[in-house]
C-alpha cells in the first residue's frame, strides 16, 4: 500500500469528514469530530475540576505535597491525558498541526498575560481563531489546510512576539532604550552632585569640558545634559550645569542604593560606554 509523504507529515484534515461513524444505517457524523469532541470534554472537565490542584502541583510541588495533595498522581494523570489527546489528534489532523496547536497558542498567550486563569482560555481562543482563519484561507487559496493553519499560527505568534504590550520585542527594546538613557542621566546627576561645594565644582560642571570628566563623547554628553535639563534635574546657563533639588534627590537616592547593593564607598562615576 502506498503512503503519501505529505499525508503522513501534514495530515489531511480536509479528508476527515469522509471517515464516518455509524450505528447500523444511522450516520453519526465524522468519526474524528466525535472522538475529538470527547477528548475536548474530557480535557475541559479535568482542568476545570482540578484547576487549583493542577496549578499548585505544577508550580510548587513541595507545598502541594505538604498540603496533602498527590502531585505525582496529578502530573501523570495530566501527562496521560495529553498523550491520549496527541494520539487521537494525530489521526484526525496529522503531526504538524498537533505540534503547532500544542506549542503556538500557549506560547502566544504567555506573551500576552502572566495570569494562568486568563492564559488558559486565551490560549484556547487563539487556537480556535487560528484554525478557523487558516481553514478559510486554505479554501480561498486552494492549498492544504494543515500547512496553511500551521503557517497562520506561526504568523500569529510572530506578530504577538513583536507587538505584545507586555513582553513583545518592541516594548522590550523601548524599555532597554529608556533604561540606558536613564542610566546615563543618573550618572551625570551623580557626577554633578559629588562635586557640589568642592573647589573643582566649576570645572567639573562646565559644558565644554564635562565630557572629559565623565569619559563620554562630547556630543553624547551634551545630549544627556539637555535631557536632564528638560527633566528638571538641572538648570543651565551659558557655560555650566547646576543641579536642581529634584536632581540632587535623584543622585542622593542612586548613590545610597548603590552603596547598599554593593557595599562600596562613594566614588566618581566613570564609564567608557557611549552615552546615548
Amino acid at each position: 500500500m502506498h503512503l503519501d509523504v505529505d499525508r503522513v507529515l501534514l495530515g489531511s484534515p480536509e479528508m476527515a469528514p469522509l471517515n464516518r461513524a455509524s450505528i447500523g444505517l444511522y450516520d453519526l457524523g465524522p468519526l474524528s469530530l466525535l472522538v475529538m469532541s470527547g477528548m475536548f470534554l474530557a480535557n475541559a472537565a479535568f482542568v476545570l475540576v482540578l484547576f487549583k490542584e493542577l496549578k499548585l502541583s505544577s508550580f510548587d510541588t513541595g507545598l502541594a505535597f505538604t498540603l496533602g495533595f498527590a502531585p505525582a498522581l496529578l502530573h501523570y494523570s495530566l501527562m496521560g491525558l495529553v498523550s491520549l489527546t496527541a494520539v487521537t489528534a494525530f489521526d484526525a489532523v496529522g503531526p504538524v498541526l498537533v505540534v503547532a496547536f500544542f506549542v503556538v497558542p500557549p506560547a502566544s498567550a504567555y506573551l500576552l498575560t502572566d495570569r494562568l486563569s486568563v492564559m488558559v482560555p486565551l490560549s484556547v481562543s487563539i487556537g480556535v481563531a487560528a484554525a478557523i482563519a487558516g481553514t478559510v484561507l486554505a479554501n480561498v487559496l486552494n492549498v492544504t489546510i494543515a500547512g496553511t493553519v500551521a503557517v497562520f499560527m506561526g504568523a500569529t505568534f510572530a506578530a504577538v512576539l513583536i507587538a505584545s504590550p507586555r513582553h513583545g520585542l518592541i516594548r522590550m527594546g523601548l524599555h532597554r532604550v529608556r533604561q540606558r538613557r536613564n542610566f546615563f542621566e543618573t550618572m551625570l546627576a551623580i557626577h554633578l552632585y559629588q562635586h557640589e561645594g568642592t573647589p573643582e565644582e566649576e570645572n567639573e560642571s562646565r559644558l565644554d569640558t564635562l565630557h572629559e570628566h565623565v569619559n563620554w563623547k562630547q556630543s553624547d554628553t551634551l545630549k544627556v545634559a539637555r535631557r536632564i535639563v528638560s527633566r528638571g534635574w538641572a538648570t543651565q546657563d551659558a557655560a555650566r550645569l547646576y543641579l536642581s533639588d529634584s536632581g540632587r534627590q535623584i543622585a542622593h537616592e542612586a548613590i545610597g542604593f548603590t552603596q547598599r547593593a554593593s557595599g562600596v564607598s562613594r566614588g566618581s562615576p566613570r564609564t567608557n560606554q557611549n552615552a546615548q
